[in-house]
């Protein structure tokens, strides 16, 4: 949901499709890597069957959702005025870069109830999600496999960004609703 609504809404801004088929295939293709890795984690469980109340978590997904959209728009209009980023190529490879950092920290924090960083991450996941951020980094950076080189400033940034928005922001937020 997530992904279809900022390439909706940024192509309303921009009037261009920031985000291509590739950098769609590639999204899929990197992330699914953390999902398989997702089945290691040591998030804690419970020793009887649970019941399931669907509303609370259907009403965190949506808030989380809203913000994650918030947080894209804004990083989006944030990069364009500061940096200048005007090719469509490099607008591109920018997308692509908003859907993974956003997708990923998301991951980690809604993994468990609580609070992202009271259950340690399973040594496997920590591991697939480094080497997962570090080869969209070198991607990025080195324009690496059909995307257009970022300067490294606005890459970083990127994630940095996302860092805190989900540790801070959406982690705070998901605990408290």
């Amino acid at each position: 949901m997530f992904t279809v609504l900022f390439v909706c809404a940024s192509y309303l801004i921009t009037g261009q499709f920031i985000v291509n088929a590739f950098d769609m295939v590639m999204l899929l293709f990197i992330i699914d890597f953390v999902s398989l890795a997702l089945s290691t984690d040591n998030v804690s469980w419970s020793k009887k069957p649970e019941t399931w109340n669907t509303k609370p978590l259907i009403k965190r997904g949506f808030l989380l959702g809203i913000l994650l959209i918030i947080e894209a728009m804004l990083w989006l209009f944030a990069v364009k005025d500061y940096f200048k980023l005007t090719d469509i190529n490099q607008l591109q490879s920018f997308g692509f870069a908003v859907l993974f950092f956003a997708s990923v920290f998301n991951l980690i924090i809604i993994r468990t109830d609580g609070h992202f960083y009271k259950q340690t991450i399973g040594g496997i996941l920590l591991w697939v999600l480094i080497a997962d951020i570090l080869l969209v980094v070198m991607l990025l950076s080195m324009g690496l496999i059909g995307f257009t080189s970022l300067p490294i400033i606005i890459t970083i940034s990127t994630l940095f960004y996302f860092a805190f928005c989900s540790f801070i922001i959406n982690d705070w937020i998901k605990v408290k609703v």
